[in-house]
């Protein structure tokens, strides 16, 4: 979901500029409603339900045994990105230009990604290069598709 030029995505309680997933997922742009959606991206909340938290979890959890990124369900991300995805590739080392990503990092994003129709991974959007209010992120990454958001906190990274 994704809120307007001027706009939000409606919440209940909630509201952001930007939604992956809906009751549960990541919030770009975060609020509560009275405050009305962040200006900048970094603001953010996560939430992944207790019954799709994969076997094995070892992360921070709600008390609802919850998957909490960042550790806790709201927090400033250190650094949003968006990748484009244009490609097809198998498993490799190569860095993704301009991205946050180590080599392994990168391999495994391939690799989790599976074949696509090109062959990269192209950095499209960095808050902290190109700014990290929402009219940043729509000026970057215009209608662009085959995207892929990765927020860091901490030694979190989600995608």
């Amino acid at each position: 979901y994704v809120a307007g030029r001027e706009g939000a995505v409606d919440g209940g309680p909630e509201v952001a500029k930007l939604a992956i997933g809906f009751c549960e997922g990541l919030w770009l742009g975060w609020a509560d409603r009275d405050s009305g959606p962040a200006e900048d991206m970094y603001s953010c909340s996560q939430f992944i339900h207790s019954d799709d938290v994969p076997e094995g979890y070892v992360g921070v959890r709600g008390k609802d045994g919850s998957a909490l990124f960042g550790g806790s369900e709201y927090f400033m991300a250190d650094e949003v990105e968006v990748l484009r995805v244009d490609g097809r590739t198998l498993l490799s080392l190569k860095v993704i230009d301009g991205a946050t990503f180590d080599p392994l990092q990168s391999a495994a994003l391939y690799r989790f990604l599976g074949p696509t129709n090109g062959n990269k991974l192209s950095l499209i959007y960095r808050a902290t290069r190109d700014g990290p209010s929402y009219a940043d992120l729509l000026r970057s990454v215009g209608d662009a598709s085959g995207l892929v958001f990765v927020i860091r906190k901490d030694t979190y990274v989600f995608g």
